[in-house]
């Protein structure tokens, strides 16, 4: 069930592209070969119903991002690029760690692409990921819900898992304060456990705003899991552009 749900949410992601795939039904060529395998209408008649649901969804995805540029086409945060880091202190009881997040977001209306560098040191180890999504994006006034997948690389063990995320960003004042929680999960489907577990709040205060340019100051804690479990406490800062 699990795989069956990253699957269809990774569909949503993929039909703004033209990747329509037609279904070979009709067997090899030369109807006449009487060494033709009958056809399985049971696959034919799957085949169909999956390219109506994709057909059905590519028509429903463009018109809410044609009704997204129509409304929102000049807003940056809809339509315009995030980039910031944070910087923070992961408390546990074995191990402390210090931690730097860049995350660079590129906003497109109903879609996002959002990578994060993920450094943490502490006295005795390092870790290093990088994450990688693809996020859908459901969007009414200064309400925006963000659906992820995607994966995330480890380098030091040359890992690379899947990765799901789900945020949340409230605007408040006309966006002069944003409260954003967000959850991040990276799972390891090989063992079916998870290697990296995120659910943060944070909250963050409008500095500048200028000319479609947005400059926020924030800060936040949270719980994150990585084997072992630690209280999460950051801040930083966030342009959007």
């Amino acid at each position: 069930m699990k795989k069956f749900a990253t699957l269809f949410i990774v569909s949503i992601f993929m039909f703004t592209s033209v990747f329509a795939q037609k279904t070979n039904d009709k067997g090899s060529t030369g109807g006449n070969n009487k060494h033709q395998k009958p056809q399985n209408n049971k696959k034919k008649n799957n085949n169909k119903s999956d390219g109506l649901l994709i057909e059905f969804t590519k028509i429903v995805f463009g018109a809410y991002q044609n009704t997204l540029i129509s409304k929102r086409g000049n807003d940056k945060s809809v339509f315009g690029i995030e980039a910031g880091a944070s910087a923070g202190y992961l408390a546990g009881s074995n191990n402390n760690f210090f931690n730097v997040d860049p995350r660079l977001k590129l906003n497109r209306g109903a879609l996002s692409i959002d990578a994060r560098y993920d450094f943490l040191k502490s006295d005795t180890t390092q870790q290093q990921n990088i994450d990688a999504l693809v996020e859908l994006n459901l969007i009414i006034d200064d309400f925006k819900m963000a659906l992820g997948q995607g994966i995330m690389y480890n380098i030091e063990n040359s890992s690379v898992y899947h990765e799901s995320l789900v945020g949340i960003e409230l605007g408040l004042n006309n966006r002069q304060i944003l409260v954003a929680p967000e959850l991040r999960l990276a799972y390891d489907w090989a063992i079916k456990k998870p290697v990296n577990l995120e659910v943060n709040l944070k909250g963050a205060f409008r500095l500048v705003n200028y000319s479609g340019t947005a400059v926020y100051i924030f800060a936040g804690g949270g719980y994150r899991y990585m084997l072992n479990d630690y209280a999460n406490f950051f801040g930083g800062l966030n342009i959007i552009f």
